[in-house]
C-alpha cells in the first residue's frame, strides 16, 4: 500500500486506521506508528484524520438526510481538491452503494468530516465550535529534525527545541511557535505572512531564510537573516527597552535581551550563529562551563566535571561532524583534564 499518496479522506476510510485512532487494536497501533515513522511528510494529515475520528465519539453529530446530497457533493469536491491532488480521483467510497447500505458509523465519519471543514462540529446545545489542530514537535538533546510544513516551508530544528504549528494554516497568515532554535526556509506567499512567536518576540516574513535562537534558559533571543527581509518585533505591551521593532536584511541579526528589554540590530558571524545547521560546533572565547552545556545538547549526554577542572577557562574552537570523543580529546590538550565516556554519562577529571 502506497501510504504516501493517502489523503485525509483515505485515512478516514481505512478500517485499521480507525482502530488506531480509537486506540482499540494493538496491532493497528503498531502498524500506524510504523507508517508515521516511514512517511513523516504525512504526519499532519494523519493527525488531522485521527482527531476528526476521535471527535466522532465525543460529539453527537446529526445529519439531515434531506441535505445529504448537497453535503456529499461538497465533501467530494473538497477531497478531490485537497492538497491539489488533481491526478488522484476520490474512489475510496462507492457513493451510490453507500447511500443504500451505509452503516451508522460511516454516516458519523462523513458527518464529522463535513461539519469540521464546512461549518464546525455541532454539539447538543446547537452551539458551534471551530478548533485548529496543532502539531507539536519536541526534539530532545542529541538530535535534530528537518520537516516540511503544509505550505512547503522547510524547518531544521536544533536539539532541545520545540516547534508548534497548525496542521493547516489560516487564509490570512501562517503562525507557528518556537522554543529553542530552528533554521527556516520560508515558502514565499505574499498574501499570508509567516509569523514565528518566540518568548515576547514576533518574527514576520513573506519568504526568506533565517535562524532563530530562543532557548528559555538564555536571556538573549537572536534572529539572523540569510536571505530576504525579516521584521522582528517586541510584542510585550509593557516595553521597557530602546526599540520595539527592527527590520533585517541579509547578514544582519536582531538580538533581544529579556532582562533589559533592549532590541538591537547588528552584523553576525555565519559560522557562529548558523553553523549548527551544517553540523558545525563553534565557540569563541567561551568558558568551558558553557562549552559543556553546548556539548550536552549536541550529543545528548550528561557531562560532570570534578572540582579540579577549571570551568571558567575560555576556549575557541571549530568542529564539523566530529564525535564527542574527538572534541573532548582536542579540548583536553589545552584544558588539562582526562575524561571517561560511559554511554550517555561523561566525566571530566582535572589533573
Amino acid at each position: 500500500m502506497d501510504y504516501s499518496r493517502y489523503s485525509i479522506g483515505d485515512f478516514f476510510m481505512d478500517e485499521s486506521f480507525q482502530d488506531y485512532a480509537r486506540g482499540k487494536n494493538p496491532e493497528a497501533i503498531k502498524l500506524w506508528t510504523g507508517i508515521i515513522n516511514q512517511f513523516p511528510e504525512k504526519e499532519a494529515d494523519i493527525l488531522e484524520a485521527k482527531k476528526l475520528i476521535q471527535s466522532v465519539s465525543l460529539n453527537k453529530v446529526k445529519i439531515d438526510p434531506k441535505q445529504f446530497e448537497e453535503d456529499e457533493k461538497k465533501l467530494k469536491e473538497f477531497l478531490n481538491n485537497h492538497k491539489k491532488l488533481e491526478h488522484k480521483q476520490v474512489s475510496f467510497v462507492n457513493w451510490n452503494k453507500m447511500k443504500i447500505a451505509a452503516s451508522i458509523a460511516v454516516f458519523l465519519v462523513l458527518g464529522a468530516l463535513f461539519y469540521q471543514y464546512f461549518s464546525g462540529i455541532k454539539t447538543e446545545d446547537n452551539t458551534e465550535k471551530q478548533t485548529i489542530a496543532f502539531i507539536e514537535k519536541n526534539v530532545p538533546k542529541g538530535q535534530k529534525l528537518t520537516l516540511f510544513l503544509e505550505d512547503g516551508t522547510k524547518v531544521k530544528i536544533n536539539s532541545n527545541s520545540t516547534l508548534k504549528f497548525p496542521a493547516h494554516f489560516n487564509t490570512d497568515k501562517r503562525e507557528i511557535f518556537l522554543e529553542g532554535e530552528a533554521f527556516f526556509e520560508v515558502k514565499r506567499d505574499t498574501s499570508r505572512p509567516f509569523v514565528i512567536q518566540s518568548k515576547n518576540i514576533a518574527t514576520t516574513v513573506l519568504g526568506t531564510s533565517f535562524n532563530i535562537s530562543a532557548y528559555p534558559e538564555n536571556p538573549l533571543l537572536k534572529v539572523a537573516v540569510v536571505t530576504g527581509k525579516v521584521k522582528v518585533e517586541d510584542t510585550n505591551t509593557a516595553k521597557t527597552g530602546n526599540n520595539h521593532a527592527v527590520s533585517l536584511l541579509p547578514e544582519e541579526m536582531a538580538t533581544f535581551s529579556s532582562s533589559s528589554g533592549d532590541l538591537k540590530k547588528s552584523d553576525y558571524s555565519s559560522v557562529k550563529e548558523i553553523g549548527w545547521s551544517d553540523g558545525i560546533i563553534y565557540f569563541e572565547n567561551t568558558p568551558l562551563s558553557e562549552i559543556i552545556e553546548m556539548l550536552e545538547n549536541w550529543y545528548g549526554v550528561e557531562i560532570k566535571a570534578n572540582n579540579k577542572v577549571n570551568t571558567k577557562e575560555i576556549y575557541t574552537g571549530t568542529f564539523k561532524d566530529e564525535s564527542l570523543e574527538n572534541v573532548l580529546n582536542a579540548l583536553k590538550e589545552r584544558a588539562k583534564f582526562h575524561f571517561s565516556i560511559n554511554n550517555s554519562k561523561v566525566n571530566l577529571y582535572g589533573l
